[in-house]
């Protein structure tokens, strides 16, 4: 039953893909949300792991209907943010597929000494290899000051506005479209890289056995991940000691970012 709530419910049969306003999107979306709440605490027990295993998960989270809203749109990229203007705020359904991550990660944690398990989340791992490839690519240029990260951008070619509302918080039209579309970091890049990180180190065990098998998804794991733990570093350390420079490399884009930015820089945080 929580798995066709993890869809959406009856809002995610053949509904609007990710990013419509639709109120019956919204609660299909916080119904997955708090779906994956229960199945994360599930996980978290060794007897609650093993029945998750044994409705096969992994797999629904492979082909059930959230891989289809995940992948569906992948070629114009899942957005992270949606609405405009003074009404941007986090995609939902992008909330949503990060706490299935976490999902993964905290079953993971109990199961990781089953090797069906484990096939099964390598499984899980190459079936959305670009994305996660894309999202890693991006968390690694954190570390790179904003000025130059710009200039990158600017030396390649742009997608159209589309229509997108003036800048906020000092974001042009192009960096909040570029950020809406996962195409330059962000905190919401920001969480869904922690995640596939943490999955990924977990794979990492078994290096030896799946490496031969899959040489892409070994070069990620020796090149990209050891950067991107070095980017979430550098940016952990930035937050609690520098809270402006922080801001330069990750801008907040939605309400609820700007919100916490404000009270931040006015004292009110720790």
């Amino acid at each position: 039953g929580l798995f066709i709530w993890i869809s959406g419910g009856s809002a995610g049969a053949g509904g609007a893909v990710e990013g419509t306003d639709s109120v019956a999107q919204k609660e299909g979306a916080l119904d997955a949300l708090a779906a994956l709440d229960v199945i994360v605490e599930v996980a978290k027990t060794g007897k609650g792991a093993l029945v998750l295993a044994s409705h096969s998960f992994m797999l629904f989270l492979r082909q059930g209907p959230l891989n289809t809203r995940v992948l569906r749109t992948d070629a114009e990229q899942l957005p992270l943010y949606v609405g405009s203007g003074n009404s941007r705020y986090r995609n939902l359904w992008h909330q949503v597929w990060c706490q299935a991550l976490m999902a993964v990660h905290v079953l993971t944690l109990k199961l990781s000494g089953r090797d069906q398990h484990m096939n099964e989340l390598l499984a899980f791992v190459v079936t959305y290899m670009d994305r996660l490839t894309r999202v890693l690519m991006l968390a690694c240029e954190l570390k790179r000051h904003p000025r130059s990260r710009k200039e990158a951008r600017n030396s390649q070619p742009h997608y159209p506005a589309g229509g997108v509302g003036p800048g906020l918080a000092g974001l042009s039209s192009q960096d909040l479209q570029d950020a809406e579309l996962g195409r330059i970091p962000s905190l919401a890049l920001l969480e869904e890289a922690k995640l596939w990180t943490s999955v990924l180190l977990r794979l990492s065990r078994r290096f030896r056995v799946w490496a031969p098998h899959v040489p892409q998804l070994a070069q990620v794991l020796l090149e990209l991940v050891p950067e991107v733990v070095a980017a979430l570093t550098y940016c952990l350390h930035l937050w609690s000691t520098d809270t402006a420079a922080f801001e330069a490399r990750l801008r907040p884009v939605s309400q609820e970012e700007q919100a916490q930015a404000r009270f931040e820089m006015g004292g009110g945080g720790l």
